[in-house]
C-alpha cells in the first residue's frame, strides 16, 4: 500500500517531510461504528461525534468512514467545523453545540440556512437564534441542551418554562430535539447515572407539554451507549469509542484508529553511569544503545509521560518494545535500546497504535496512564506538526470489519518519505481539504489531498488554509463534494404546533371505477411505541378494481359520493384534485418476499426524477415495499425505516440513480416539505415517500401511488419488519411520465412471478 503524503500548509514547517506521522485507519473507524451501531436498538440513531478534528483523526476521514459504518448523525462542538462538513457534501444531519455571544451573532445565520441543527443551552442564545431565523427566513433546528448535573452548559430545569414560552411566541424556532451529558457514565454503577436520566426523562416531558412532542431526546455518550441500554432514548452521541478507545470495559471489538510513527535519528553507545535529558533524571545502569526518536512534547506527547511510556522499534530482529528514558523535550526524546541492539537509524518507531495488529505496539491509553491523564486528550493533542496519512476504505467483507494494519502499511519498510512520492497533486490540494471518497476505492489518500478531477466545491464557499496534517480551524473548511457515502440523510422534523393541528385525511383515491369494499374505518391502531405526541395515522379506505368492461355506459361510472350501485354513501372525493389520467393495477401478496417481488418488479422501470407515493397504516409492510425497490435499484446501504431521520439517501452501487427513502409520518406543514428540499433531490433520485399521500404530489406532474391494505383482522401492532401475512397493493399511475406504459405488461410481468394480478382499467377524467 503506498502513501500520500500531507498538503504543504502556510507554516514554517512542512509536515509531510518531517518524520512524525499519524497514520489513520478509516476501516478500523468504520468497523468501530458497526460495532457501536449493533448494540443501540434499531430505532436509535448513532451520531458520530467528529469534534476537535474528529478528535485529531481528520474531521472529514472520520465522518465519512463513521457513516459507512452506519453513523446518520454528526456532531461537532464548534459552528465552523459544522459548516465545513456542510459545505463538504456530507449529506446528512449536523448538529453543533458551542457558542460565545460574538460568534453566534456572526454565524448562525449561516448555520440555519445550510440546515445545521444548534444545540441551545441558554435564554440569550434561544432570543439569538430566534433573530437569526428571521434574518435568514427560515426555522432554525433547535436542540435545547439541559443541565442535569453536569454543572456546565444547558439550561437548568427549572428555567426551561422561560425558553418554552419563547420557542411558542417564535415563527423561527423549530425544538426538535432535547439533549443533556451525563458526567461520571464511565463509572457504571454510578448512582448519578439513574438520577440524571430521570431528570432528563422529566425536563423532557414537560418540555414536550409545553411545545409539542420533542423527536429526539439524546443523553448517552460513549461510556453510557456500550453500558446503559435504558438510556440509549432516540439517539447517542458516541466520540472516542468511534476512535478505539472505550471509555469502559466492553466485549464489543473496537480497535484503535490512529497509529502515531517517528523515525530513529540516531543510535549511540553509552557507558554504564550516562545520564539522559534535561535534568538528568536517567542513568544508564550498564553500556546500552540510546536511539533518539525526532517526536516531542512540540507534536504533543506530555512531558509528563516522561520516563514512565514505552516505544515499539522495528529492528532487525522485529518489533522490539523498549522503554523512554529521560524527560521527553520539544521535538525529541530517548529510548533505551539495550546492550547490542540490531536497530538503525532511520527505522520506524511506533509510539502507539493498534495492538490487534502487533501485540508489541503500546496503546493511546497506555501513554495516558504514563501521563496521568485520559486517551482523550492523548490522542488530541497529537498536533498539526505530525501529518496524517489517511489509510481509505478497502473492498473487505462488510461482515468482517477488518482493520488496516497502520503499523506496517506504506513506507514502514522501504523507508522512503512519502513527501517524495507526492506529486504535484498533493501540492494543489493545499486549499482543498480531504475530500470523501467513494469507501469502495481501496488507495490510501492524505488529508489534504486535491479533488478529484471533475469535482467542484461548494458554490458559496470561499478558499480557506487547511491546517497542516488535515486539522481544519474554525475557519470555513472549503473542499469538493464528496462521493455520496453509506446511509447518508438529511433531516427535517415537524414543528412544535404540529400536535396542535387537526389530523389532515387529504384526498382519497379516484372514485371512477373504484368500487368501495369497506367503509371509513377510522384512523388506524398506533403501536404501543410509537412516537410520543405523534400525528396519528391517517384515515384509510379500501378499494378494489372494477373491470371497465362491465361498465356499458362510461357515465354509469360510480362518481364522487356514490357507491358501485349509484347510490350515495360513499364520502365525496375533491374532484377538483382528481388528476387528468391514471392507470392502477392490484396485486394480491402473502409473504414479505411476494411484497419485496412487487417492489423489484415496479423498480425496473424506475429513472431520475420519479416520484413513488407509498400509503398504507401502520404495519402495513411499506418499509419492506421499500427494501425490494432498493435491492432492485442496486443501491448501497441498509434499507430501514426512516423515521428519526426523515430522509435517507442510498447511492448507488453501480450505474443508476439514488434512491432517496423519506418517511414523511411526521410532516405536516408545507414548511416542513420545503426544509426538505425533495424537488432538488428528485432530479437525479428515484424518491419513495412512505405515509407521502397529500403531502408530495405537488413536487412533480407524473408519481406512481402505492397503496398497501393489510387483510381484514390483522394484527394492528405488526412487525413491519416482516409482514407475512396477506396484502392487497394497489399502483395508480398519474400523469404523462407513464402515457406510454402499457398496463397489461406491467400486470404480466407480476404474473409471471406467481402473483396473484385482479382486473386492471385505465381511467380518463373529463
Amino acid at each position: 500500500m503506498t502513501e500520500t503524503a500531507a498538503s504543504p500548509a502556510p507554516f514554517a514547517e512542512e509536515p509531510g517531510i518531517a518524520p512524525p506521522k499519524a497514520r489513520i485507519s478509516k476501516d478500523a473507524i468504520r468497523h468501530n461504528a458497526r460495532q457501536i451501531r449493533s448494540a443501540l436498538d434499531e430505532q436509535t440513531a448513532l451520531m458520530a461525534v467528529v469534534k476537535a478534528d474528529g478528535y485529531s483523526h481528520g474531521m472529514m476521514a472520520a465522518a465519512e468512514a463513521a457513516i459507512a459504518g452506519g453513523a446518520t448523525w454528526l456532531g461537532v462542538a464548534h459552528p465552523g467545523s459544522a459548516l465545513g462538513l456542510a459545505r463538504a457534501g456530507f449529506d446528512v444531519p449536523i448538529l453543533t453545540w458551542l457558542f460565545d455571544p460574538t460568534t453566534a451573532l456572526d454565524v448562525l445565520p449561516e448555520l440555519i440556512s445550510a440546515g445545521i441543527d444548534i444545540g441551545v443551552g441558554s435564554y440569550e442564545l434561544l432570543e439569538l437564534v430566534a433573530d437569526a431565523g428571521r434574518t435568514a427566513d427560515r426555522r432554525a433546528r433547535v436542540h435545547l441542551k439541559i443541565d442535569t448535573g453536569m454543572g456546565r452548559g444547558g439550561v437548568l430545569p427549572e428555567d426551561l418554562p422561560k425558553m418554552t414560552t419563547m420557542i411558542r411566541g417564535s415563527d423561527y424556532l423549530h425544538a426538535i430535539g432535547a439533549m443533556s451529558h451525563f458526567h461520571s457514565a464511565d463509572v457504571p454503577g454510578d448512582p448519578s447515572i439513574d438520577e440524571q436520566m430521570r431528570v432528563f426523562t422529566e425536563a423532557c416531558d414537560a418540555l414536550a407539554d409545553e411545545v409539542g412532542p420533542i423527536p429526539l431526546r439524546h443523553i448517552a455518550n460513549s461510556a453510557a451507549a456500550l453500558t446503559r441500554p435504558d438510556t440509549h432514548c432516540d439517539m447517542a452521541r458516541v466520540g472516542v469509542a468511534l476512535y478505539g478507545y472505550p471509555p469502559v470495559e466492553t466485549d464489543l471489538d473496537l480497535r484503535p484508529a490512529m497509529t502515531l510513527t517517528t523515525r530513529v535519528a540516531e543510535i549511540k553507545t553509552v557507558q554504564a553511569g550516562q545520564t539522559s535529558g534535561y535534568g538528568a533524571t536517567y542513568t544508564c545502569a550498564e553500556s546500552t544503545d540510546l536511539g533518539l526518536l525526532s517526536i516531542g512534547y512540540g507534536d504533543g506527547l506530555h512531558r509528563a509521560a516522561s520516563g514512565r511510556g514505552w516505544v515499539a522499534v522495528r529492528t532487525d530482529e522485529g518489533m522490539k518494545v523498549v522503554p523512554q528514558v529521560g524527560r521527553i523535550s520539544m521535538d525529541q526524546m530517548v529510548v533505551d535500546l539495550g546492550p547490542s541492539s540490531t536497530a538503525h537509524a532511520g527505522d520506524e518507531a511506533i509510539i502507539f497504535g493498534d495492538p490487534a495488529a502487533n501485540p508489541d505496539v503500546p496503546t493511546a491509553e497506555d501513554w495516558a496512564r504514563a501521563a496521568g491523564t485520559i486517551s482523550y486528550e492523548v490522542l488530541t493533542s497529537i498536533n498539526a506538526r505530525v501529518s496524517r496519512v489517511v489509510l481509505d476504505l478497502t473492498d473487505e467483507d462488510e461482515d468482517t470489519g477488518a482493520a488496516v494494519d497502520s503499523s506496517t502499511a506504506g513506507d514502514s519498510d522501504s523507508g522512503a518519505d512519502p513527501a517524495a512520492t507526492a506529486g504535484p497533486d498533493a501540492e494543489a490540494g493545499a486549499e482543498g481539504g480531504a475530500a470523501p471518497t467513494e469507501p469502495a476505492d481501496p488507495a490510501p489518500t492524505a488529508v489534504g489531498d486535491a479533488p478529484a478531477a471533475g469535482a467542484t466545491a461548494a458554490p458559496d464557499a470561499a478558499p480557506a488554509p487547511v491546517m497542516p496534517g488535515g486539522a481544519s480551524s474554525d475557519a470555513d473548511y472549503v473542499q469538493s463534494p464528496p462521493t455520496p457515502v453509506t446511509g447518508g440523510t438529511r433531516v427535517t422534523v415537524p414543528s412544535a404546533a404540529s400536535a396542535e393541528r387537526p389530523v389532515r385525511t387529504g384526498q382519497e383515491p379516484p372514485t371512477e371505477n373504484l368500487e368501495p369494499i369497506a367503509d371509513e374505518a377510522g384512523p388506524a391502531p398506533v403501536h404501543d411505541d410509537a412516537l410520543p405526541g405523534a400525528l396519528e395515522p391517517r384515515e384509510q379506505k379500501t378499494w378494489t378494481i372494477v373491470d371497465q368492461s362491465t361498465l356499458t355506459d362510461p357515465s354509469a361510472a360510480p362518481s364522487a359520493g356514490t357507491d358501485a350501485s349509484g347510490a350515495a354513501g360513499s364520502p365525496a372525493d375533491d374532484t377538483a384534485q382528481i388528476p387528468i389520467t391514471a392507470t392502477s393495477v392490484q396485486v394480491d401478496t402473502s409473504t414479505a418476499e411476494e411484497t419485496r417481488r412487487v417492489a423489484q418488479i415496479l423498480a425496473e422501470q424506475a429513472q431520475a426524477g420519479d416520484l413513488i407515493v407509498l400509503d398504507g397504516p401502520l404495519g402495513a409492510g411499506k418499509t419492506t415495499f421499500t427494501q425490494g425497490f432498493g435491492s432492485q435499484m442496486n443501491v448501497r446501504g441498509t434499507i430501514a425505516s426512516p423515521t428519526f431521520v426523515i430522509s435517507r439517501v442510498h447511492p448507488p452501487l453501480g450505474d443508476g440513480p439514488s434512491l432517496v427513502h423519506v418517511d414523511a409520518y411526521r410532516l405536516d406543514d408545507d414548511w416542513d416539505i420545503e426544509d426538505l428540499d425533495l424537488d432538488s433531490d428528485l432530479q437525479d433520485s428515484v424518491m419513495l415517500v412512505e405515509w407521502g399521500r397529500d403531502r408530495v404530489e405537488h413536487l412533480t406532474d407524473s408519481y406512481r401511488s402505492v397503496q398497501l391494505i393489510r387483510a381484514e383482522g390483522a394484527d394492528p401492532a405488526g412487525d413491519v419488519d416482516d409482514p407475512e401475512e396477506p396484502r392487497t397493493i394497489v399502483i395508480t399511475q398519474t400523469g404523462p411520465r407513464y402515457e406510454d406504459i402499457d398496463l397489461a405488461h406491467l400486470a404480466d410481468r407480476f404474473r409471471g412471478a406467481g402473483l396473484t394480478v385482479r382486473d386492471h382499467h385505465q381511467e380518463t377524467s373529463a
